[in-house]
């Protein structure tokens, strides 16, 4: 049976962030291993594909979720395949409603906040193994927010529930950030629990939203032996990293050639074409495909890893063997 697992979220967290002022997080690298994870760009899309080991034209998530978001639950998350969970913290499956709350999703324990809420935001507690859910609300800062998110989850460390989810709002205190990851990390040690933490959301730039720095993003993992190094991982293998078990589109770690992302705008619906942008990559090369296919973009990784170039009509070749690589995935 797995061991017992911490996963920590942080929203629009990077690389360059881990120095001087997260003696915290520098530790987990020096002591854990470090993987650049592959995601979505919103960090709605990439916690439905940690959490189900879906693609997002599986999962039905393909950007943020909004407040006039209308679509009915997947069922992916009414059977989620981490066993007993608590979760603590922002929960981005859901709009500012609660169609898509957690307590319908596979969720034993909840205390957090539903919904993208770029400031206060209500903080709901829900336990629903009970039968029924108690819920109060109340008005706090993201700091606050962080610190509650934390010491719910140490509580649940302490229960011995197999997965114990935090997702930290995003902050700019990153000081007060890395003394919550320092607190959880240390319970978690004493406590027999593996560590995982990832950035949920990347920080990219204008260029594309499917742009290499809007889609890879930092992952430590601390307490699994023997995982490759410089392994091409996309959020859906957290899935088998965690339960041990590949779960649909989820591989174990280290033995994927490509990496695929997507964004479409219609949450719930199956993407055509015509709303969907899509980007696929393998170590060196990267295609981004517009909707309709009338756009496509072809990078060199190894000597343009900030995307300046679109080199697709010099290397057709390449770009049309990464086009069926994609075109496969999606019909599989």
């Amino acid at each position: 049976m797995p061991q017992n697992t911490l996963i920590v979220s942080v929203n629009g967290f990077a690389a360059d962030d881990i120095g001087p002022y997260t003696p915290n997080l520098s530790r987990m690298v020096e002591v854990g291993q470090t993987f650049t994870l592959y995601g979505s760009p919103s960090a709605s899309a990439t916690q439905a594909c940690v959490m189900s080991g879906l693609y997002g034209f599986r999962n039905g998530v393909g950007t943020r979720i909004r407040a006039d978001d209308a679509f009915e639950m997947n069922p992916f998350l009414a059977s989620l395949p981490y066993g007993a969970n608590h979760f603590s913290g922002q929960w981005d499956l859901a709009p500012e409603t609660q169609r898509l709350h957690p307590a319908a999703c596979g969720i034993d324990r909840f205390n957090g906040s539903i919904g993208y809420q770029p400031t206060e935001a209500p903080w709901i507690v829900v336990k629903s193994s009970a039968g029924s859910a108690t819920t109060l609300s109340y008005s706090f800062s993201q700091l606050i927010q962080n610190e509650s998110c934390a010491n719910e989850s140490i509580d649940g460390m302490k229960t011995g529930v197999e997965t114990v989810w935090c997702s930290f709002a995003p902050t700019n205190e990153l000081g007060q950030l890395d003394d919550r990851i320092g607190e959880l990390t240390s319970a978690a040690v004493q406590l027999g629990y593996r560590v995982l933490i990832y950035a949920a959301a990347g920080v990219g730039y204008a260029h594309d939203p499917l742009a290499e720095l809007s889609l890879s993003r930092i992952c430590i993992a601390y307490g699994w032996t023997d995982l490759p190094k410089n392994a091409l991982i996309h959020a859906v293998d957290l899935t088998s990293l965690i339960t041990g078990n590949c779960q649909a589109d989820a591989k174990p770690i280290g033995s994927r050639d490509y990496l695929y992302s997507e964004e479409f705008e219609d949450n719930g619906s199956v993407p055509d074409n015509g709303t969907r942008s899509w980007a696929i990559r393998d170590r060196r090369w990267k295609l981004i495909v517009g909707p309709d296919s009338e756009s496509v973009e072809l990078y060199d990784l190894l000597s343009d890893p900030l995307e300046t170039q679109d080199i697709a009509e010099e290397f057709s070749e390449e770009a049309a063997r990464l086009m069926d690589e994609g075109l496969r995935i999606q019909s599989s």
